[in-house]
């Protein structure tokens, strides 16, 4: 039988010997490639990047067709950008905030 390396923990003494579960999982997993020039497409979540970047601005331009503009949409829109901006500036820590918040 193989030699367990005692350094990292296992599955069975997960809740004994260590106290933050994400070092615990990090420890477990095979160190990533760092990311260069030849390699960065590799890296790239390609169906989310097409759905934001084509998808996202289509629906958008065909609910604008066919929603209409009054009152109640206008604030909606107006409040909702608002407090989208306002809810990511609150969520950044103090050393994480950008100028712009």
């Amino acid at each position: 039988m193989a030699e367990v390396d005692r350094a990292v923990p296992t599955a069975r003494d997960d809740a004994e010997e260590t106290k933050d579960y994400v070092s615990f999982l990090l420890a477990q997993q095979q160190p990533r490639p760092p990311i260069t020039w030849k390699n960065w497409w590799t890296e790239v979540y390609w169906g989310q990047g097409i759905a934001l970047t084509i998808f996202m601005p289509i629906c958008t331009f065909v609910a604008m067709r066919y929603t209409p503009l009054c009152t109640n949409t206008t604030i909606w829109t107006i409040v909702y950008t608002i407090l989208s901006g306002i809810g990511e500036c609150l969520t950044l820590s103090s050393s994480e905030r950008r100028s712009e918040c």
